[in-house]
């Protein structure tokens, strides 16, 4: 058509390009644009999180308080903020001036500098009780952290997996480097280490702990401390202190976690019964190394492409040829079909130049020594199993790369199960539909599979052969035959059911560029639309 009406879009995060056309005629061109990061919740999530982090703090600075009064030992107020008389926010009393100074006027020898007394502690030295206050308070600043919470899964984003894996090492790296500060056990402890940095004191005169610093002073922030350096320096701090205040002695597990003496105790129903604890309640502060522990997931699990009314599943770790061997057969199925459906997809070039694919007994043969190799074909290997069937690879498909190992998938379980059936069976989605409806009797949602559970086979169509069989999106074909009086509704309400804030709000921009559009120039005949995609173009393309 000469005069064909166009619409082609080029959708980002950072804009959005829009070109309207009839036949070769430009009726609208224009790019707008937005900040990348613009609706993004980033930053309102960083506050709480500082809040929160700062509560949590503070909670922890109350039961030191309340241990020191218990032991009848006395405490260093800090500065007190709050609504004052005239009406105002400011400061309403000042802190004691021994806990605010690090190091001592001239002429006066007094160590109050907070890692000076942790050392001179921790050698044995006898603190005045406002010390011993003050080590103790500057070693429980950092909690550190801990890489086996009990709550941990397998299960995390891309990018909260590299941070993990970042922390990890930069906590190695701070056990390396203390181990190489010292050869003397003695010394292995934070306190000692930071000490180190800022000229407090030298490993090669170790006995000598100085009260002020100098113009070779380092920075002694920045580095990542592992929970057991921080709890064995805590210990070992109590221990010290208990030889010359008989009151603590025995009371280094419970000024760590509290009554109960274990970490995490509310995680773990017997503690959490016998000390009447709650999950994530404030006597989850009790101890100056507690945390609040999570009371549920509160990731959104996905529902099923193919059945919406059940869950996607989880995928279970696995690497190695070990780790697949020790997975349950229900485990092993997302591996399964994630490989059936890739050798399914697959092109290769027969001798003769024209495009081949693999039959229903070739896909059997392969899929078993793909599952053999860790579900997964290399260069070398898919080039072999090529000229096995007389092809050779397309450039664009080398090779089948392994499943992903971690998050979840697409799909429930039973849907799996039906997808591996059907493409081991040869037969059509017609054929196969048939005989599956013909097996099934229930129809309680509640006791299992019902009949229209399998609406996604009747979906890829009668006429749809075995080699043309593909995954329709279910919650798309609904939304496509609903009433057109109600679209405009579902279309804002699928929009805002999106998680992503930025993806949310990009959508909705878009929508409304469509209806500006479609008032200005009427129905379009075709809509092009373009976008950058990792799984087109791949990482090194991007």
């Amino acid at each position: 058509m000469t005069n064909e009406k166009i619409w082609a879009f080029d959708i980002g995060t950072g804009s959005l390009g829009e070109i309207v056309r009839f036949g070769i005629e430009i009726k609208h061109c224009a790019s707008l644009l937005l900040p990348q990061d613009y609706a993004s919740t980033q930053d309102a999530a960083l506050r709480r999180r500082q809040l929160r982090t700062r509560l949590a703090h503070k909670a922890r600075e109350a039961w030191l308080n309340q241990c020191f009064k218990e032991w009848g030992l006395p405490i260093l107020s800090g500065r007190k903020v709050g609504l004052r008389k005239d009406g105002k926010w400011g400061l309403i009393s000042e802190a004691d001036p021994r806990l605010e100074r690090e190091f001592p006027s001239k002429g006066d020898e007094t160590c109050y500098n907070s890692l000076a007394l942790r050392c001179r502690l921790l050698m044995g030295e006898k603190l005045e009780p406002w010390q011993l206050y003050k080590a103790l308070r500057s070693a429980i600043q950092l909690r550190g952290y801990d890489k086996n919470i009990p709550w941990k899964t397998g299960e995390k984003r891309k990018d909260a997996e590299a941070e993990e894996q970042e922390t990890a090492q930069k906590t190695e790296q701070f056990s390396h480097e203390l181990k190489a500060m010292s050869g003397d056990k003695a010394y292995h402890y934070p306190a000692f280490f930071k000490a180190w940095k800022i000229g407090l004191w030298n490993p090669k005169k170790p006995t000598a702990i100085l009260n002020r610093i100098d113009c070779s002073a380092d920075r002694a922030a920045g580095y990542t401390i592992s929970r057991d350096l921080v709890e064995a320096e805590l210990l070992a701090l109590m221990g010290q202190a208990a030889k010359h205040y008989p009151k603590l002695k025995g009371k280094g597990l419970y000024l760590l976690y509290g009554p109960s003496e274990k970490p995490y105790a509310s995680y773990y129903p017997p503690e959490r019964k016998k000390w009447n604890l709650k999950l994530g309640a404030e006597n989850d502060w009790q101890g100056v190394l507690g945390q609040k522990i999570p009371r549920f997931d509160n990731r959104i699990i996905g529902k099923c492409c193919l059945m919406p009314r059940f869950n996607v599943c989880k995928i279970a770790p696995a690497k190695t040829k070990d780790d697949f061997a020790n997975l349950k057969e229900e485990q092993r199925l997302t591996y399964e079909v994630t490989l059936l459906l890739k050798l399914h997809n697959m092109r290769m070039s027969g001798l003769d130049g024209a495009a081949m694919r693999l039959t229903a007994e070739q896909l059997k043969e392969t899929f078993s020594i793909g599952v053999e190799q860790g579900y997964k074909f290399t260069d070398t290997a898919w080039k072999k199993l090529c000229a096995k069937f007389g092809a050779v690879p397309l450039p664009s498909q080398p090779c089948v790369e392994a499943p992903a190992n971690s998050g979840r998938s697409s799909f429930c379980r039973p849907a799996l199960t039906l997808i591996k059936e059907l493409l081991f069976s040869g037969k059509t989605p017609a054929k196969f539909l048939e005989e599956k409806i013909a097996q099934i009797s229930n129809k309680d949602p509640q006791k299992g599979l019902i009949k229209e559970d399998l609406r996604f086979l009747s979906d890829m169509g009668v006429d749809c052969a075995w080699e043309n069989i593909h995954l329709p999106d279910i919650k798309t074909r609904t939304f496509m035959a609903m009433d057109p009086s109600r679209k405009i509704e579902s279309i804002r309400a699928l929009i805002g059911r999106q998680n992503d804030p930025v993806v949310r709000h990009r959508l909705f921009w878009f929508y409304e560029r469509v209806r500006e559009l479609e008032k200005k120039f009427g129905k379009p005949d075709k809509i092009v639309l373009e976008f950058i995609r990792e799984d087109f173009m791949g990482e090194d393309a991007l």
